[in-house]
């Protein structure tokens, strides 16, 4: 599936979780190339906490698949790691933002970060007093 987030659209829910607009901000969604069909079926990964609609998420409307036992997330993806092949290339994007011209965001984040910058639109700026690296990304 790829996608793009349209940041320039107002947020779905408000800070209390409450729907104020319909959700517009995902755009361009689509299966091998093509936009999705609204009737499409699809297995939805997710863990507990969103599958249960906390955090202000909409719980799925569907019968969940019972897969096996629980399993916590962060226990998934590193049980995943351990048995998966060396990674040897890099896969496409699958998402991206949509452009927003003459805007920019600034964070913070590790400073081994850096070394896995391929040329983007995402520029090194400086180390913070905390240690942290600062990053400035062009929308």
């Amino acid at each position: 599936m790829t996608w793009a987030v349209d940041l320039a659209a107002p947020p779905w829910v408000d800070a209390k979780g409450a729907a104020t607009n319909p959700p517009r901000r995902i755009v361009n969604l689509c299966f091998k190339g093509k936009p999705l069909a609204p009737d499409q079926p699809f297995v939805l990964a997710t863990n507990s906490y969103r599958a249960s609609g906390s955090g202000g998420f909409v719980a799925p409307q569907t019968k969940a698949l019972p897969l096996g036992p629980p399993l916590s997330s962060r226990d998934a993806l590193a049980a995943y790691i351990a048995r998966a092949a060396p990674l040897t290339a890099k896969a496409p994007p699958h998402w991206h933002f949509v452009p927003m011209p003459n805007t920019t965001v600034v964070f913070d984040t590790s400073p081994r970060a850096q070394a896995h910058l391929a040329p983007s639109n995402i520029c090194p700026l400086c180390t913070t007093p905390q240690g942290f690296r600062r990053f400035r990304l062009h929308l």
